[in-house]
């Protein structure tokens, strides 16, 4: 086995893999070449849910201050009478400080209708900005309708 004695590979490793030198052991033997493996555990995938019904803005979450929100997918299923009138549906998130619409229902005036729309984001997914809210905005000039809205996430603390 070699050792590692170059600082700046053993200072990578110990950046990237969020070691402690104070508490787990820094590895400094290698085979003949230096090769850094990471064994990355799969996040805990979570899910937040909303119901919107007639004109409304509604919250589905509040993105943590001290962690970063990454979403995979987006759901939405829409219900309305014959009654509602130019009615759209938008779920929005805040990225680089701009305002972002994930996924968008838009209904036909005085038709009834059930419509559903489902996005997929290819990982690591849509990074959401801290301490920022998620909402999902229903408009209608006459309204009866409802809008259940559910985002699949994971947590990434620093």
């Amino acid at each position: 086995m070699a050792k590692v004695s170059r600082s700046e590979y053993i200072d990578t490793a110990v950046r990237d893999l969020r070691l402690n030198p104070a508490v787990d052991t820094i590895p400094t033997d290698t085979a003949d070449k230096i090769q850094l493996t990471y064994e990355l555990k799969p996040p805990t995938l979570l899910v937040a849910t909303a119901l919107g019904t007639n004109s409304s803005a509604t919250s589905i979450m509040t993105t943590p201050a001290a962690a970063d929100i990454f979403i995979t997918s987006a759901q939405m299923a829409v219900t309305k009478d014959v009654s509602a009138t130019s009615t759209f549906f938008n779920v929005s998130v805040t990225q680089g400080g701009a305002l972002k619409s994930i996924i968008r229902i838009n209904t036909t005036t005085l038709t009834i209708q059930d419509l559903n729309a489902s996005v997929s984001f290819p990982l690591p997914g849509i990074k959401v900005d801290r301490n920022t809210a998620i909402n999902l905005t229903a408009s209608s000039s006459t309204a009866n309708f409802t809008c259940n809205v559910s985002l699949t996430y994971y947590v990434m603390t620093a």
